[in-house]
């Protein structure tokens, strides 16, 4: 377990917690063990870090309050659950942000399109599927509606 202080942006004193999953756990900040299933999770080499504001934490489950920010680390990589980015073995999810990228396998919910084993499916119905994808940067014409993917453009109406 190692503790840091120091000043936020903002002038408010913020501390950083580092613990173990298993320590975490016991002290009943986090469950997050859960959240591993098929990623090599062993306790001791996973961390959890909760960074608290003016002597307040808080962990997803509510316990406590105050947070500004929580990450997991595993074999150096990086989770952060409120900014809603995982990062896991070459696994990343943004959950807020609607995009899951999980075994090569690109789901952008609550928007226009999925993509899913290198196809591309539009959730409403309103794209087909392509051989190769690329997300980033993806435009979205949406008066023409249009999308541009790998350089090309489809119709999306």
């Amino acid at each position: 377990m190692r503790v840091s202080e120091n000043l936020g942006p903002s002038g408010r004193e913020l501390f950083e917690l580092v613990l173990s999953v298993k320590e975490a756990t016991e002290l009943g900040f986090a469950r997050i063990d859960r959240r591993f299933d098929g990623v090599d999770a062993r306790l001791d080499r996973v961390e959890v870090r909760l960074v608290g504001v003016e002597g307040r934490l808080t962990s997803l489950e509510g316990r406590v309050s105050g947070i500004e920010r929580w990450s997991v680390r595993v074999d150096g990589h990086l989770a952060v659950i409120d900014e809603r980015l995982d990062v896991i073995d070459d696994r990343l999810d943004v959950i807020d942000g609607r995009l899951d990228v999980l075994d090569d396998r690109l789901d952008v919910i609550d928007r226009r399109f999925e993509v899913i084993n290198s196809h591309l499916a539009s959730i409403d119905g309103r794209v087909g599927s392509i051989e190769s994808w690329s997300v980033g940067p993806r435009l979205l014409d949406h008066q023409n509606r249009i999308e541009k993917l790998e350089g090309r453009y489809f119709e999306t109406s």
